[in-house]
């Protein structure tokens, strides 16, 4: 039987890797609002972001994950997404 020690290294690792993800997508997000700011764009896109609403849904379905919970936690990267596309 695996040990609670071991399960926590384990989430621990995931962790990271999320946390690199974040990093790799801020990136992204910088590049993305430099264009649109070269391009006379809007940061806002919520066309957009019902389809991306609409691809997390699917995606929680298919990791059977609460889409509630993916929703809420994607209105968080994508509110410090803005932020950092006005900055």
């Amino acid at each position: 039987m695996i040990s609670i020690k071991k399960l926590r290294e384990n989430i621990e690792k995931i962790d990271t890797e999320i946390i690199k993800k974040l990093a790799k997508r801020e990136k992204i997000v910088k590049q993305l609002g430099c264009l649109k700011a070269c391009e006379g764009k809007r940061i806002v896109d919520l066309n957009r972001e019902k389809k991306l609403m609409r691809i997390y849904e699917s995606l929680s379905t298919t990791y059977q994950l609460s889409f509630p919970y993916i929703r809420r936690l994607f209105k968080i990267i994508i509110n410090e997404s803005r932020k950092l596309q006005k900055s």
